[in-house]
């Protein structure tokens, strides 16, 4: 998958994700944080800065660049606040991105998306409403966003 890179205005097209081990794209050199596959986290989840989830997180996931949510990612978290969002995982709650949200073919989505921009790959699964904001969608917008899901309360994906 091509991913964005901080100064992206619009997506690059989307296909597959790289193979583990080898640099992801739009995250070069940004120092980015990973968690693995196998691992299992429990409770609420900060990056400062870009982050890659290749395993389960069940809390609130927050980061400041873009987070990269992997084939064997299985999150379930009330809410995911991050400048970019890129899923190719299993994601049940609610995704808000200041810049953009990819949805990968990959991907099983359920909750509602806030963002400026919004990609949904052909073949992806997505249950849920979203908004695209034609503003910068700026704290007073997510703001009324969190504690507001109703998506977690259903199935998984």
């Amino acid at each position: 998958m091509s991913f964005f890179n901080s100064r992206a205005k619009s997506p690059v097209s989307v296909g597959s994700l790289p193979d583990e081990g080898k640099s992801d794209p739009g995250l070069a050199g940004q120092g980015v944080s990973r968690l693995g596959k196998g691992t299992t986290i429990s409770g609420t989840v900060s990056f400062g800065g870009s982050a890659s989830i290749d395993g389960q997180v069940d809390g609130e996931i927050t980061a400041t660049g873009t987070l990269v949510i992997g084939e064997t990612a299985v999150i379930t978290a009330p809410l995911i606040k991050a400048a970019s969002v890129i899923v190719a995982g299993k994601v049940s709650g609610d995704i808000a991105a200041s810049e953009q949200i990819v949805i990968a073919r990959s991907a099983r989505v359920l909750g509602n998306l806030y963002s400026r921009e919004l990609a949904i790959e052909a073949g992806a699964w997505f249950e849920g409403h979203c908004k695209v904001m034609r503003t910068n969608a700026g704290d007073e917008v997510l703001q009324g966003v969190e504690g507001s899901n109703d998506a977690t309360t259903g199935g998984r994906p």
